[in-house]
């Protein structure tokens, strides 16, 4: 009803280690019943410095919402 047709959803980070966010299940689902365009993003924290660092963030989120759809 508000017009907004697509939301971005935090599904983990690595600002404390490296982890899912304790909402992202919840927060996908309720978003696909209601029939938004999803994204994601994963956090990378404030000692996100190196490439191998972002490759390790980049996997950490695929593992994360590869079995989403």
């Amino acid at each position: 009803k508000t017009g907004v047709k697509s939301i971005i959803i935090k599904c983990g980070g690595s600002d404390d280690n490296y982890y899912k966010d304790s909402r992202f299940v919840r927060n996908y689902n309720e978003a696909k019943k209601y029939g938004f365009f999803i994204g994601v993003y994963y956090f990378a924290g404030s000692d996100f410095i190196t490439e191998n660092e972002g490759k390790i963030c980049g996997k950490k989120c695929y593992e994360i919402i590869k079995d989403c759809n």
